[in-house]
């Protein structure tokens, strides 16, 4: 689903989700599949070209998110690939 949904979006579709009028028997009776395994048809993905809604608000990222700076330290590698390793095995 989530591929069907980035793909509209990067063609410039909206692609609204609805379970709404599933909840009447008498569409999910139309829209169910007789010939289908599946039991009932759980959601309604329409897709087509709309006009373009307004932007959902945001909030920064330092609203909601504290960034702390650490510093890594360097740790030296076991074997470098520059000669063999003195370490012992364990064991």
């Amino acid at each position: 689903m989530s591929r069907v949904l980035l793909s509209a979006a990067t063609d410039g579709l909206v692609a609204p989700l609805t379970s709404q009028p599933l909840e009447r028997s008498e569409i999910r009776r139309a829209v169910h599949d007789p010939l289908s395994a599946m039991a009932y048809v759980q959601t309604v993905l329409r897709l087509g070209y709309g006009p373009e809604g307004p932007a959902s608000p945001r909030r920064r990222v330092a609203d909601v998110l504290d960034v702390v700076y650490r510093p890594r330290h360097a740790v030296p590698r076991p074997d470098s690939g520059t000669g063999s390793s003195t370490a012992a095995p364990d064991g």
